[in-house]
C-alpha cells in the first residue's frame, strides 16, 4: 500500500470523504511511463552489483 492509499484511507475513516466514489473523482493520471528497454541491461547491472554489496556486507553485524 502507498502512503497516498493509507491517506485516502485514513481520510475516509474520518469521514472526510463519503465513500470511495468520492476517491476515485480525485484520481488523475498526467503521466504514463513506460519502460526504457535502452537502460534495463545498466539499471540490471547496477542492481546485480548492489546485491552483491548487500551479501558482503550482511557477515558485518
Amino acid at each position: 500500500m502507498s502512503i497516498l492509499g493509507v491517506a485516502f484511507l485514513a481520510g475516509l475513516q474520518c469521514r472526510i470523504w463519503k465513500n470511495r466514489e468520492e476517491l476515485l473523482k480525485l484520481r488523475q493520471t498526467n503521466r504514463i511511463f513506460e519502460p526504457n528497454k535502452e537502460s534495463q541491461l545498466s539499471y540490471q547491472y547496477a542492481l546485480h552489483q548492489w546485491k552483491r554489496a548487500v551479501e558482503r556486507f550482511k557477515c558485518w553485524y
